[in-house]
């Protein structure tokens, strides 16, 4: 019988340490989502009560628009038009604003609505959703919220006597889904917004109608701003994606509710999805793009019905978008918005506490953290970096060598997860107490030995994550950072260590890790949860894997220790060299 492998004491400080880094990462995750904010639907009397909306009144218009597929000029979809009309005009009757319901076009062959409250001024505050759907969709989250969420704030604001100082401008649009059958006259009506993907597969058309329509003009040529309602999932809590304007991301971190990530705009790129807010952009008109996005799978399907959808739901996207707008259209500032070409990447904390907006200033100053901790790392071991012909042939294996340990990080966590899980499962397995006990230890001393990662692993992973500010791409840039301090902390640590116990030296090595670590795991839990709502709807599926690979390949190595070796070092060079060169194309690239 084979004994079982003992811990020396160094191994059971990093093995404590990363049970405590599982732990601390795992309470603040689910402490801050549990502390997240919720929301109650209110009836109209009770949102006129607390100046909010009313997300029960505009659940029960919701009812009368999805009840089954209305797609451009079918017969529902005249119905839902009717029904629209209608409910405005009875809000007009009983309007004690100036309001105006206009027909975009009275034959109906492209059938469309707009209401126009003016203001003090004609700056113009525009408000926008479709409301057809796809040939098999009834349009629950894709768009029939966002139409309602339009119809009740058209009703809030009938109701206001004093005009505001910038005017209101209500889009109810149609043929956002519609394909032209004629592609020659899809490319011509789109090639005056510059804008000109492939025209078989493009919609958005009702949206550019209005936009391109002289007789629209004397509207469009004073809208300072859009905030674009749209659904690219069914139901759950919508999301701001797309933001023109650094300032527009800032005021959407003031609202009750703001859920926002900027990486769904690198989503729906390679999704290859498109809204209405690419029209408005492409016209040189600054844009919010806040959209449902969890459970994707409902998405332009029959699926996509007020069963999937909740008034809770909807109270989030009218809550938000009704207290965005009531600032936009007191502000002046308005008049000096421009379409950024490169906006902010933005994130949230925890699906909502917080937004934050990481400001060119912000980037500067974090890619200045990064380069100074490699230029750092290097500086603290330049006596050490001494680079002999005879180990050119060595570099070529250590970076083998590397990328195989970073490997066996993620195999390693993968196989130290099942021995912690053994025991569990022992009597699936039909395995006996002793046998898995011995098949514990020895993944336990499996996976020290295959991780034995120096400071090049290190590296490598903040260079990964640097990499991914190419993207602008947010939380990345606090991930290559923390990273790379890392690597720093311990270039330094080199030079009083040995002032210090090995107990002691351990102790500390593994604090700075936790301690610098527990921040950007979070972050990235967090977004891998809104991914795993947004492409699957079951979010360990997705969490799981993607945690596995992150602390195994980044986190975990580094609790194993640092070695000394010339050709590492020197590897450390070329990779800060490589980690430097991609954070200045970055900012070069978002300040072009």
């Amino acid at each position: 019988m084979v004994s079982p492998v003992v811990m020396t004491s160094t191994e059971r400080i990093r093995l404590l340490a990363m049970v405590v880094f599982a732990v601390v990462v795992t309470a603040l995750f689910i402490v801050f989502r549990a502390a997240a904010p919720g929301i109650v639907a209110l009836s109209f009397e009770q949102a006129i009560t607390v100046r909010d909306f009313p997300a029960l009144e505009a659940y029960s218009q919701l009812n009368q628009i999805a009840v089954k597929p209305h797609p451009f000029n079918s017969t529902e979809n005249v119905r839902i038009y009717h029904y629209l009309l209608d409910t405005l005009n009875g809000y007009k009757n009983s309007s004690k604003a100036d309001m105006q319901v206009l027909e975009f076009d009275s034959t109906l062959s492209f059938p469309q609505l707009l209401v126009y409250f003016p203001g003090t001024t004609n700056a113009t505050v525009m408000v926008s959703a479709h409301f057809d759907s796809r040939e098999m969709s009834p349009g629950a989250s894709d768009d029939g919220a966002g139409v309602t969420v339009l119809l009740q704030m058209v009703r809030l604001f009938s109701l206001e006597a004093n005009k505001s100082q910038n005017s209101v401008l209500f889009f109810f649009n149609n043929g956002e889904e519609k394909h032209p059958v004629n592609s020659t006259d899809a490319t011509v009506l789109h090639s005056g917004l510059a804008y000109n993907p492939n025209p078989e597969i493009i919609g958005l058309e009702g949206s550019a109608r209005f936009i391109l329509s002289p007789k629209w003009n004397n509207f469009v040529k004073n809208i300072k701003v859009v905030v674009n309602l749209e659904g690219g999932g069914g139901g759950g809590k919508p999301i701001l994606m797309r933001s023109t304007t650094d300032r527009l991301s800032n005021l959407y971190t003031t609202l009750p509710y703001p859920h926002m990530n900027s990486v769904f705009n690198a989503i729906i790129a390679l999704l290859d999805s498109r809204t209405d807010y690419e029209v408005y952009r492409q016209s040189g008109i600054p844009s919010l793009d806040i959209c449902y996005y969890e459970n994707r799978r409902y998405y332009h399907t029959k699926e996509d019905s007020i069963d999937h959808i909740s008034p809770e739901d909807v109270q989030y996207m009218g809550s938000n978008t009704l207290a965005v707008v009531k600032q936009l259209r007191q502000a002046e500032w308005i008049n000096d918005l421009k379409v950024d070409p490169s906006p902010s990447p933005f994130y949230d904390h925890f699906g909502g506490r917080s937004g934050v907006v990481l400001s060119p200033l912000v980037r500067w100053l974090v890619v200045g953290v990064i380069i100074l901790g490699l230029l750092g790392t290097v500086l603290v071991n330049f006596k050490q970096l001494k680079i002999h012909h005879k180990e050119h042939t060595a570099v070529r294996h250590l970076w083998i060598h590397s990328f195989y340990n970073t490997s066996a990080a993620v195999v390693g966590f993968v196989m130290a997860s099942v021995a912690v899980l053994a025991p569990f499962t022992s009597g699936f397995f039909g395995k006996n107490a002793s046998t898995v006990q011995w098949t514990s230890h020895h993944f336990l001393y499996w996976v020290h030995n295959n991780l034995a990662l120096s400071i090049s692993g290190l590296i490598i992973g903040s260079v990964v994550s640097v990499g991914f500010i190419i993207g602008n791409l947010p939380m990345m840039y606090l991930v290559g950072a923390i990273g790379v301090a890392r690597v720093l902390v311990f270039s330094v640590y080199g030079g009083f260590h040995e002032y210090l116990t090995p107990t002691q030296n351990e102790i500390v090595r593994c604090a700075i890790i936790v301690a610098l670590s527990v921040y950007p795991t979070v972050l990235l839990l967090d977004i891998i949860l809104d991914i795993a709502r947004a492409t699957l709807g079951m979010v360990m599926a997705v969490m799981a894997p993607a945690l596995i690979a992150y602390t195994g390949a980044i986190i975990l190595p580094i609790f194993v220790g640092i070695e000394s070796m010339n050709g590492r070092r020197i590897l450390v060079i070329g990779l800060t060299i490589a980690a430097i060169c991609l954070s200045i194309f970055s900012l070069i690239r978002a300040s072009v």
